[in-house]
């Protein structure tokens, strides 16, 4: 019996010097289609049959063999990066929506377009609305050392796009480009817009950028001085944003003042330099006080009571136990918080869970346990079981209590599952879709 690269598991027979193939073994519980290389790379397998994602720009690698797979018409080259486009593909979505949910990071399908268009070895890319908009959404990134498998999908919740290059392409980005250059040299002032910045005028007030705050995915945080006042300047970095759409999100959050949020002071946008220039918080940010590397910055618990349901629950976990929700440094039973926390649930030690840093957090462990129940309640995999934010608010003030003990069951059953990605065909249902990555 053998495994074979095609994922059908077959069995031989052994007629001297050779083996002849006498039964494939999963055929009577897999349809063709359920396996993963059904079709190759670039193939769209459907009722049997496969097909490429476009023949304007695909062919088949062997015309008397379809499930070969597909190749492009246009190789792409990383020396003519400037003129890669996405092509978008109808109605399919990864081979395995399991693997896909184990391998997604949560984004945009702008962010995620983006992001395949900047990485060179990005061949396709896979998003997967969010259960509100095509701004809360996951996005898989497929490189050239992956499987590129499609299956067929009409729920209308996925976009694929693969890239391709187009020659001349990039000619007409300089012209728009030096289009955009005037544009942007004759922009002053819009009302309602923080104060602008030159880029030397926020490279001397941050000493050239040597004192670093922190950073993230897209860019980092420097400390800086304008005047008497002491600011953070947030330097972005991988962002390819047209002026206009710059100066319109700049304009939105300008407008935004609130007693909790951050201030927006001002901003940059010269040439390809983006910067935007925010109060200075001397406390520093959250994750300094959620996951302390000294005793001198724990919560207690009145500061810890102080979006999306499940990123409320995930964050409201970190908070009770003191850890991030992947923990590489944890133990390998113990890397994956909300995992333990079913685990410690289904065996009433939820109290092991509360971070045992703070005295505080000691004292109030009832009410620590009571809040990780809560956030139990965000976090189960059916969806259709999570309160409303609403609900959420009215707990945690006082004003109702919760109507039952929260579902334990806070990560999917395939996620844990050795064989996933090996060609199953599971299929989860919606409530899966929208829960944990």
């Amino acid at each position: 019996m053998r495994l074979e690269p095609d994922g059908h598991l077959r069995l031989y027979e052994m007629q001297g010097q050779d083996s002849l193939m006498v039964l494939d073994v999963l055929s009577t519980e897999m349809n063709y289609c359920d396996y993963p290389m059904a079709c190759g790379d670039y193939g769209i397998c459907s009722k049997g049959e496969c097909s490429c994602p476009s023949l304007k720009n695909f062919r088949f690698q062997n015309e008397r063999l379809p499930s070969a797979g597909c190749t492009s018409l246009s190789s792409t080259s990383c020396n003519q990066a400037q003129d890669h486009q996405l092509l978008q593909v109808n109605n399919v979505s990864y081979f395995s929506n399991s693997v896909f949910l184990l391998l997604a990071t949560s984004a945009s399908e702008d962010v995620c377009k983006r992001s395949c268009l900047i990485d060179c070895s990005c061949k396709a890319v896979i998003f997967q609305k969010g259960p509100y908009s095509i701004d809360d959404g996951y996005c898989l990134l497929i490189s050239e050392d992956m499987a590129i498998l499609f299956a067929v999908d009409s729920s209308n919740r996925f976009s694929a796009f693969v890239k391709k290059e187009v020659e001349g392409y990039s000619e007409k980005r300089a012209v728009w480009k030096k289009y955009k250059k005037d544009e942007e040299s004759s922009f002053v002032i819009i009302p309602g817009i923080p104060k602008r910045f030159s880029f030397h005028e926020l490279e001397i007030a941050t000493g050239h950028f040597s004192v670093k705050l922190g950073g993230g995915g897209f860019g980092s945080v420097f400390k800086g001085n304008i005047g008497k006042q002491t600011v953070a300047v947030k330097r972005l970095e991988g962002v390819e944003q047209g002026t206009e759409e710059f100066l319109a999100e700049v304009k939105t959050i300008g407008r935004i003042h609130h007693f909790n949020l951050i201030r927006l002071v001002g901003f940059c946008a010269e040439k390809s330099h983006r910067l935007l220039v925010y109060e200075y918080l001397p406390n520093g940010s959250l994750d300094k006080w959620i996951f302390p590397k000294s005793t001198v910055f724990t919560l207690t618990w009145k500061t810890r009571q102080k979006a999306d349901i499940y990123s409320f629950g995930i964050v409201m976990i970190e908070i009770i136990c003191g850890r991030e929700n992947l923990g590489e440094s944890q133990p390998e039973e113990s890397i994956h918080l909300v995992s333990l926390l079913q685990e410690k649930a289904r065996h009433g030690q939820l109290s092991d869970l509360v971070d045992s840093s703070s005295n505080d957090m000691a004292l109030h462990m009832q009410d620590a346990v009571e809040a990780m129940k809560l956030a139990m309640w965000c976090l189960q995999v059916d969806s259709s079981k999570r309160p409303l934010m609403s609900t959420i608010a009215k707990v945690l003030e006082g004003v109702m209590s919760m109507e039952a003990v929260p579902d334990c069951t806070l990560v999917p059953s395939f996620a844990s599952n050795d064989t996933v990605g090996s060609g199953s065909s599971y299929v989860p249902s919606e409530s899966q879709l929208s829960g944990p990555r």
